[in-house]
C-alpha cells in the first residue's frame, strides 16, 4: 500500500508536467540551453508516453545522471 508522499510525489509530478505544457517556447530554450552547459549527454536511456530519459555526466562534479 502506499503511503502520503508516494502520493504527494506523484501529485508533484503531475503538476509539474502541466505546468511544463504552459511555457513559453522562449523559456523553454533557456532551460534547455542551462542544461546544456551543466550535463554532457552520453546516449539516450528510452523513451515513452511522457518523454525521454538520457544518461548524462555532470560536468561539475562527474555524477552519472538520467
Amino acid at each position: 500500500m502506499a503511503d502520503a508522499s508516494t502520493h504527494h510525489q506523484a501529485d508533484v509530478i503531475k503538476a509539474s508536467s502541466s505546468a511544463e505544457e504552459n511555457v513559453n517556447p522562449e523559456m523553454k530554450k533557456r532551460k534547455t540551453h542551462r542544461l546544456k552547459q551543466r550535463f554532457q549527454v552520453v546516449r539516450k536511456l528510452g523513451q515513452g508516453t511522457y518523454g525521454k530519459v538520457q544518461l548524462a555526466i555532470n560536468n561539475e562534479t562527474g555524477q552519472e545522471v538520467s
